[in-house]
C-alpha cells in the first residue's frame, strides 16, 4: 500500500488536540474506518510545528516545505492559524498585463494574482472589442504588444488557368493562357441557353503542392495590458488571535 499527502484546515475554538480527534472522527463517517482510506484518520497523533498563528496561505506554504519531517502511520503536524477576518466587498480598478491574447480566463488569473488568496468576488469588468466596435463598458480599450512576421510560402509558385462564366468557376487547373481561352470559346459555341452569358479566363497563381499563399504574415499577440474593475472582498480588520488549525502530513492508502 502506499500514501498520499494532506492538509485539513479547522477553524472553531478546540484546542490542538480535540481538534485533530474531530477531524479523525468526521473522515471515518465519510470514508471509513479502514487504515488504508487515505485521510488524517490513519495518522498516530498530531505534533505542533509552530507556535505563533498564521495565515491559511502562509500555514500551507510551510507545511509544504516540512511535510518530509513526517512520516505515513506516524504523527501528523499541526499549524495555528489566525481567525479569519471580516471582509467588505469593493470595487477596484487594476492594470494587469496577460501575456499573449486575453480571454476571461486568463484576465481573472492575472486580477487573482494581484490579490491576496480568494479575495477576487465576482464578474470582471473590461473594454474589449470584435473588430470595429468597443462592447463592454467605459474603461480604456486593452494595449496589445504584437509581433508581424512577413515571409515567403515553401515551393516554386505555379500559374494555371481558371474558365468562368458569369463569375461562376467551370474548368480549372489548364496550364497555359491559350489552353484555356480555347475551352471557354468551345464552352461558349456549345451553349444553347437564350440568355446572354459573358466567359472569362481567370489567372492562378500558387505552390506547388496547393498553397493558395504566395505570402503569409502571422501577427501573433504577445502580451495585452488591460485596465479592468474588480469587485473584492478584502479583510476590514486582520486578526492576530489563534481561530483554528491546519493539519498536515502522510496518510495511508
Amino acid at each position: 500500500m502506499g500514501s498520499t499527502n494532506f492538509e485539513n484546515v479547522y477553524y472553531g475554538d478546540s484546542n490542538m488536540t480535540d481538534a485533530y480527534h474531530e477531524l479523525c472522527e468526521q473522515a471515518t463517517l465519510e470514508d471509513g474506518r479502514d487504515p488504508y482510506n487515505g485521510t488524517i484518520s490513519t495518522t498516530e497523533g498530531v505534533r505542533l510545528l509552530v507556535g505563533s498563528p498564521m495565515s491559511e496561505l502562509a500555514a500551507s506554504k510551510l507545511a509544504r516545505a516540512h511535510l518530509d519531517d513526517f512520516s505515513k502511520w506516524g504523527e501528523c503536524g499541526a499549524i495555528p492559524l489566525v481567525a479569519r477576518a471580516e471582509t467588505k466587498t469593493c470595487t477596484r480598478i487594476v492594470k494587469v498585463t496577460v501575456p499573449g491574447p486575453v480571454d476571461y480566463e486568463s484576465l481573472y488569473a492575472a486580477v487573482e494574482a494581484t490579490f491576496p488568496v480568494d479575495k477576487v468576488a465576482g464578474e470582471i469588468d473590461w473594454n474589449w472589442s470584435t473588430g470595429y466596435t468597443a462592447v463592454g463598458s467605459d474603461l480604456p480599450l486593452p494595449v496589445v504588444k504584437t509581433k508581424i512576421v512577413a515571409a515567403a510560402t515553401e515551393g516554386a509558385a505555379v500559374t494555371t488557368y481558371t474558365v468562368l462564366c458569369d463569375g461562376r468557376v467551370l474548368e480549372q487547373g489548364f496550364a497555359t493562357q491559350a489552353a484555356a481561352r480555347a475551352q471557354a470559346l468551345a464552352l461558349a459555341k456549345a451553349e444553347t441557353s437564350a440568355q446572354t452569358h459573358t466567359y472569362g479566363v481567370r489567372a492562378v497563381t500558387s505552390r506547388e503542392g496547393g498553397d493558395r499563399d504566395l505570402v503569409r504574415v502571422v501577427r501573433t499577440v504577445v502580451s495585452t495590458k488591460v485596465t479592468c474593475r474588480v469587485s473584492v472582498a478584502l479583510p476590514v480588520s486582520p486578526s492576530s488571535a489563534r481561530g483554528g488549525w491546519l493539519f498536515f502530513g502522510w496518510a495511508a492508502m
